[in-house]
This record gives C-alpha cells, sequence and structure tokens, in this order.
C-alpha cells in the first residue's frame, strides 16, 4: 500500500511541476506572409485576394501583409479591406516603406498593425479625372460628386472605426491632406506597435505586384507605346511621348518624386 501510494504522489508531482508545464507550448498558427508593393489596382488586389484564397485552402491561419504603396484605386482598396476583414485568419499588416491613400484602407485590415520606424502614412482626398473632349451633362456631374462624397465617408469610417475616434475628425485630416510618421500613426492610433523586423528566418513569402525592374518603382517604363498616359496615385495624369520630353503639369514634388525617379534614370529629359 505505501508503494502504490509513494509513486501516486511522485506522479502527481511530475504533471504539476512548473517545468512540466512549460514544456507543453500550443503550436503555433501557420502563417504566409505577403509582400504587397504595388499600386492599389483592380489587378494588383486580385491577385492578392486569389493568393489569400489558396493559401487559405492550404490551412494558412494567419497573413502577415507587409505594404508599400502609394494608393490607386478606390473601388479596389475598399474591397481588399472589406475580405480581409471578413475571412477566418488573422490578419496582421506591417508598413515597410510608404502606404498612402486608400492603400491606408488596406493597412486597416490588420487587427495587428506595425510599421518600420521610416514608415509614412498619408491620408487625402479622392480626385476624378475627366476624359478631354467627352461632355458631361449636370446630372451626371452630380453623380460623380455624390460618388466620390461617398467614396470619402467610407474611407473616413474605415479609418475611425481603426483609431476609435470620430468619423468628422478623421474627414478634417484628409481633407487637409494629413503626413504621418511612424510614430505619429501610432500616437494618431493607426500604428500599434513600430518594428523593424518583418517576419521569421525561412517563413513563407508571397510577392504581389512587383515588377523586377531597376527603380523604386518601374511600372510605367515596363513598356512605352507610341503614347502613353498614367493616372497616378493622386488620379492625375500625364503623358509620355516617343522622344520622352513632355512636360508633366501640376504635381506636388511629393507625388511626383514616387513616380517619375526611375523615369529620370532612365530619360534624363524628363527631369522636371
Amino acid at each position: 500500500m505505501m508503494s502504490r501510494s509513494f509513486l501516486s504522489i511522485f506522479a502527481l508531482s511530475l504533471l504539476y511541476t512548473p517545468i512540466a508545464l512549460s514544456q507543453v507550448q500550443p503550436p503555433q498558427p501557420k502563417t504566409t506572409v505577403i509582400r504587397f508593393y504595388s499600386p492599389v489596382t483592380e489587378q494588383s488586389v486580385s491577385q492578392l485576394l486569389t493568393a489569400v484564397d489558396q493559401k487559405l485552402k492550404t490551412g494558412t491561419q494567419r497573413f502577415v501583409l507587409l505594404i508599400s504603396s502609394p494608393g490607386g484605386s478606390v473601388f479596389a482598396g475598399l474591397s481588399a479591406y472589406a475580405y480581409l476583414k471578413g475571412i477566418p485568419a488573422e490578419i496582421i499588416t506591417h508598413n515597410f516603406g510608404e502606404v498612402d491613400s486608400i492603400a491606408t484602407v488596406i493597412y486597416c485590415a490588420g487587427s495587428k498593425r506595425y510599421s518600420v520606424p521610416q514608415g509614412r502614412f498619408l491620408m487625402h482626398g479622392v480626385a476624378i479625372n475627366f476624359a478631354p473632349n467627352i461632355p458631361f451633362d449636370e446630372g451626371a456631374i452630380n453623380e460623380q460628386l455624390k460618388l466620390m462624397q461617398q467614396q470619402v465617408n467610407s474611407i473616413a469610417s474605415v479609418i475611425a472605426e481603426t483609431v476609435k475616434k470620430p468619423a468628422a475628425d478623421v474627414q478634417n485630416l484628409i481633407s487637409q491632406h494629413t503626413v504621418y510618421s511612424a510614430t505619429e500613426a501610432q500616437q494618431f492610433g493607426l500604428v500599434q506597435d513600430i518594428r523593424s523586423k518583418l517576419y521569421e528566418e525561412g517563413a513563407d513569402v508571397i510577392s504581389i505586384g512587383e515588377l523586377r525592374l531597376p527603380g523604386r518603382d518601374t511600372q510605367v517604363a515596363t513598356a512605352l507605346p507610341k503614347e502613353t498616359t498614367y493616372t497616378t496615385n493622386i488620379n492625375r495624369v500625364f503623358t509620355i511621348l516617343p522622344d520622352f520630353s513632355t512636360q508633366i503639369p501640376e504635381f506636388s514634388t511629393e507625388h511626383f518624386e514616387f513616380f517619375t525617379r526611375p523615369l529620370n534614370q532612365l530619360y534624363p529629359k524628363l527631369d522636371p
């Protein structure tokens, strides 16, 4: 009887010792890292969501979305946000460069939101281009104005919900074309932590939108036809003619620099 009692007590002591408990670690969720280095377009968002769908089927439970983007399509950005918020997986977003315009909305899809120390965020309003020599009556213009106002409201609503501030305050920041550093964005509530490390060694990494050409953003220079029209993240248009001598009007230095740096390297006549 003494021997059995001793063995029972010894077995129980092993079960409840701190050493035994510390050795039991919960399994880590299967994680996929997606590097989104691209303007926000219907094509790039389609690639992003397709990659997410494919990884969900293989059992991924956590996505780390690394973002550096000048923004782009409001429609595509809002769609990406809603989709990422609704899937059965944890989303972590990490600004590894610049998150501008509608890309900020995609960034808000993260339940955890990080930024590198040098990260930057830009919030601004919505613009629209009217094609030349195409007439618009009063009804069509009013329709476009209502659409733009609704898009701004949707953007402000997403950001306000994320940072837990009134939507009216966020709309005011949008109208002022607000630029935040990583530290300022953290104080605002957009960034939760500032981290230089993006992912662990050996991580499963997918790239979206990278063109693998020299320069910071080489999308314009990939294939130039006789005349190319390109819309920037602030919805202003410039045209590149065959001799690359066209002036590029009405640009702020900040946005001009992002899109033309590689072209300045390739074609010096484009220098502003």
